[in-house]
């Protein structure tokens, strides 16, 4: 057998949406890639810093109730663009982790979840470019803490690894009712397409949280595309037409709004943010009740400009008095 040599060939970057079907994700122009490209201009107006991470639940026996799980991921990923194979003891590692991020924000979300008893790991997975042919010793991730300095702590994560983190985290397996169609990375891909046998899944995640300079949560959003030839219009979305076939993710977000309250001795809101991906030209904001209901309404007139609707959504979610908040 072969031995293949170290590798500099490689980047580490912030996955985004891809399609298994060669679907190329939609977004509208007039807001921007929202998901990834929102502006930290419009945030800081109002005093907020925004993070995404995923998060586990930890789940009762029949998959309908938990508690939050204060292990937490996240999600970078790593391509590798020859034959080679990484030497995770290199400082060139550390180099490319940094590379693309924001070392200021980086460090402050850090302190935001050590501040709320939340271990925060990056989890840098390798781009399969598709090729599914796994093995259990196959190398799918490298587990990252961030120490002080910009000191790496680095453990390489196996698929068996994997599949044994997930399952414990979550207190047990999942099976998904149909594969990934877009996702972020092939692992994630492959575990949907697998979950029938392994019950191993990738966690979901909290799309935007935001917290304020003194570290507090100040709100938690979920975003929600809406389709141009959607039956219902933007103004008439409400995540009750949708929880009926994805209830286990309001209940998560729910657990994590619970956890993060019960932290601060505070209400904080939840809020699922509608928005169009064609011609409409309105977002809709909908508070979500911790009984799971249909709380405050806000609808948001869109402008030409992306960063003037981004700044513009920011404000309507800062000035507007949900029932949630206290």
């Amino acid at each position: 057998m072969t031995q293949r040599s170290y590798t500099k060939n490689y980047t580490i970057d912030t996955p985004h949406l891809k399609s298994s079907e060669n679907k190329r994700p939609k977004y509208n122009p007039r807001l921007g890639d929202f998901t990834y490209q929102y502006s930290r201009r419009a945030l800081e107006a109002f005093g907020f810093h925004a993070v995404s991470f995923c998060f586990f639940i930890l789940w009762n026996k029949n998959k309908t109730d938990g508690d939050f799980n204060r292990t937490i991921w996240i999600k970078r990923e790593i391509t590798i663009n020859d034959n080679g194979v990484v030497n995770l003891a290199d400082p060139f590692f550390d180099g490319t982790f940094f590379a693309n991020e924001n070392e200021e924000q980086l460090y402050r979300d850090l302190d935001f979840f050590r501040g709320h008893y939340m271990q925060c790991r990056y989890m840098v997975v390798k781009n399969l470019q598709e090729n599914f042919r796994l093995s259990g010793q196959t190398q799918v991730a490298v587990e990252v803490a961030v120490g002080e300095g910009k000191c790496l702590r680095k453990r390489p994560v196996s698929l068996a690894d994997m599949e044994s983190m997930l399952i414990e985290n979550s207190n047990g397996k999942f099976k998904m009712k149909k594969p990934l169609i877009f996702y972020e990375t092939d692992l994630e891909r492959y575990l949907s397409l697998h979950s029938a046998e392994t019950g191993a899944v990738f966690p979901g995640d909290c799309d935007m949280l935001l917290y304020d300079a003194d570290g507090r949560c100040r709100y938690i959003l979920e975003f929600k595309k809406c389709t141009p030839n959607g039956p219902i219009p933007v103004e008439k979305q409400s995540f009750l037409n949708y929880i009926a076939a994805d209830r286990s993710k309001y209940v998560r977000l729910n657990l994590l709004r619970k956890y993060m309250e019960e932290t601060e001795g505070r209400k904080i809101p939840l809020v699922n943010v509608f928005y169009p991906i064609a011609t409409e030209q309105v977002i809709k904001l909908e508070e979500i009740s911790r009984d799971m209901n249909s709380g405050v309404v806000r609808i948001l007139q869109m402008k030409n400009d992306p960063e003037e609707n981004q700044y513009r959504l920011f404000q309507t979610i800062h000035e507007t008095d949900f029932l949630e908040r206290d």
